[in-house]
């Protein structure tokens, strides 16, 4: 798959804070086309990821953000960014939409079409592009 096939960027990026570990995997080109958009191909990473059961609170509790296939195309008003999570407040798996810049940084600056994060890091930090969690 070349950057940007059908408007994704070929891999997604899971991250374990708990485990400071990462992995790399190779998007699935069906289901980006069955589950379109970046609030479908969320709910199927949800789908695949989440543990009927996990409390909403539990750094099991997969956060999956993207940014849908539109966004860096130039096509007008594309500019969202997705986070999809099972939210403590309604206690079901729902979607957060924004939109502005992050979007596209996020798809620029990962050359990742999803981010799946998991655990809970010890203290703050930020995740860079080589990968490294820094504080």
């Amino acid at each position: 798959m070349t950057p940007l096939t059908f408007g994704y960027m070929g891999k997604i990026l899971h991250v374990d804070l708990s485990s400071e570990q990462f992995e790399i995997k190779k998007l699935d080109l069906d289901a980006a086309c069955a589950y379109l958009g970046g609030l479908g191909l969320n709910a199927w990473l949800m789908e695949q990821t989440y543990e009927t059961g996990t409390a909403p609170l539990s750094p099991d509790n997969p956060i999956i953000l993207g940014a849908g296939p539109l966004v860096a195309t130039g096509t007008p008003g594309a500019a969202k960014i997705v986070a999809t999570t099972y939210f403590p407040l309604n206690g079901t798996i729902s979607e957060s939409v924004g939109s502005m810049g992050f979007a596209l940084n996020l798809k620029g600056a990962s050359r990742y079409s999803k981010n799946r994060i998991l655990g809970v890091y010890k203290r703050m930090s930020r995740l860079t592009r080589d990968h490294n969690l820094y504080i």
